[in-house]
């Protein structure tokens, strides 16, 4: 009887413990915790911003790292299902500061890797060691060495970003990532030519600009039906821009900066574009048509051989910033009515002429720049304007009528209608404290000039027919025009008569 007693008590005590017992927590492999450690340790962990958990108490070398079976819950540490393998790590913008120790291939389940936005230094890491490799951003370090020759052994990449790093190398083939979406490498050091682009259907992302030693031409963009920003600014790419046609979800084309040439590809169905930009190259041939653009805010092709007329603007209701100077154009300036969001207007340096449109209800706009071109007429009304103007350029033009008042100009920084045939006395420039360039000779102004603002720095009065009552305010028109005084050259008076001493 007591010995029936006795197991049974034994039994019971068994069944206690066993339910009360801690399970052993799960661990990934100790060559996987140890790449984690070294990690830590080469990017200078106790500096990092964030650290929770990596350390139990005060990090080493006093203190110790957290124990075996922890490693999952380590901050930036991502594990599989199981906790069985690391398959992430992210720590962007966390104060990491040395290399990717070599151990760091002792990581082979890793499919996630965000350490951009860091000092990390060194090398890339040897792809080779990263078959289920998806995302990769490295982004904004102090990387260096070259580029690998192939990425065919990550086949699943999706997203690539070593941008702004000291890399060399080619741009390696890219044509197997069919997965690839994302592939920044901006101002990464990266010379040679941008390799086919045809096979990645999925990608949406693509940015090589500020690589001044690439070379070459754009690749074809057909059939990228996902394209969403294109980058190539800042190279030295030749050729003709690629048809962009197909391409409706093309929110960025960046392309300023190179030695493009041939004609502006068709625009007409890319309802989603918003930025435009093909500035600084030797496009030549006319504008396209912009109609049904509802989306577009910025377009910018200064700078190049362009011809023909400006296109109608009217309709592209979300228009912010239209640059168009330093071309070949020729005809009138289009309506701008409409164009509520417009902050910069530049069709500088051009053959157009006709009158400045109205610019009434443009309540938005900043800088606007019409100068050296053919334009008759008067200058428009600029009451709803006036009150947000940083830059108003009209010089050598054809126009006449009054000068424009810049009372209640408080933002003006540059104002200048030199060149014209102006009429009318100089308002005050009381309210035009931000005033910096003020450019108003070789037209026909009489009056007094009154007291210019501190902010002062550059300005030309002469010639024109201004009254030359010495002042207090002498000093200061002398400091900024340069001459002593304002209204002499070469000895003579500030009269339209001896225009030819002031070229």
């Amino acid at each position: 009887m007591l010995g029936t007693i006795r197991t049974l008590f034994w039994t019971a005590c068994a069944l206690v413990c066993v339910g009360n017992a801690v399970p052993a927590a799960a661990a990934i492999p100790a060559t996987e915790r140890g790449a984690l450690i070294d990690f830590f340790n080469a990017t200078n962990g106790p500096g990092w911003l964030n650290k929770t958990s990596w350390c139990t108490n005060e990090c080493p070398p006093a203190g110790t790292f957290g124990l075996p079976g922890t490693e999952c819950k380590w901050y930036g540490v991502t594990c599989d299902e199981g906790e069985d393998h690391v398959v992430g790590l992210g720590l962007p913008a966390n104060n990491l500061d040395g290399p990717l120790p070599p151990s760091f291939g002792n990581l082979p389940s890793l499919a996630y890797l965000d350490v951009s936005n860091n000092k990390v230094t060194g090398v890339l890491p040897a792809f080779g060691n990263f078959a289920q490799l998806t995302h990769f951003d490295v982004g904004n370090n102090s990387l260096f060495g070259a580029m690998p020759q192939s990425l065919d052994n990550v086949p699943n990449l999706v997203h690539f970003d070593i941008h702004r790093n000291s890399l060399w190398g080619k741009i390696p083939p890219l044509g197997n990532l069919t997965k690839l979406a994302h592939f920044n490498a901006h101002s990464a050091g990266l010379d040679g030519i941008i390799p086919p682009l045809s096979n990645l259907k999925n990608l949406t992302f693509f940015d090589v600009g500020g690589n001044s030693q690439l070379t070459g031409s754009i690749p074809s963009l057909t059939g990228l039906a996902n394209l969403a920003i294109f980058n190539v600014s800042y190279t030295q790419l030749t050729g003709a821009i690629p048809s962009l046609t197909g391409l409706t979800n093309l929110t960025s084309f960046n392309v300023p900066f190179n030695n493009l040439n041939g004609t502006l590809p068709v625009l007409t169905g890319l309802t989603n574009l918003t930025y435009f930009d093909v500035s600084h190259n030797h496009v030549t041939g006319q504008i396209p048509e912009l109609i049904g653009l509802t989306k577009l805010t910025g377009f910018e092709a200064g700078f190049n051989d362009l011809t023909g007329p400006i296109p109608i603007l009217s309709g592209l209701t979300s228009l912010s910033d239209f640059t168009m100077n330093n071309n070949e154009l020729v005809g009138p300036i289009p309506e701008l009515g409409g164009l509520t969001q417009l902050v910069s207007f530049y069709v500088n340096s051009n053959h157009l002429s006709g009158s400045i449109p109205s610019l009434t209800g443009l309540s938005t706009l900043a800088y606007f720049n019409v100068s050296d071109n053919q334009l008759s007429g008067t200058i428009p009304d600029l009451s709803d304007v006036g009150a947000k103007l940083v830059e108003f350029s009209v010089y050598s033009n054809h126009l006449t009528g009054e000068i424009p008042s810049i009372v209640g100009w408080t933002n003006i920084v540059s104002f200048d209608v030199s060149g014209n045939q102006l009429s009318g006395s100089i308002s005050s420039l009381a309210d035009a404290q931000s005033l910096e360039k003020f450019n108003v000779d070789t037209n026909l102004l009489t009056g007094t000039v009154p007291s210019p603002p501190p902010s002062l720095k550059v300005a030309s009065l002469c010639p024109n027919l201004l009254d030359l009552t010495p002042s207090a305010a002498d000093a200061a028109w002398n400091a900024a025009t340069g001459v002593s005084p304002w209204w002499g050259k070469d000895g003579s008076a500030c009269d339209i008569l001896f225009r030819g001493n002031f070229e």
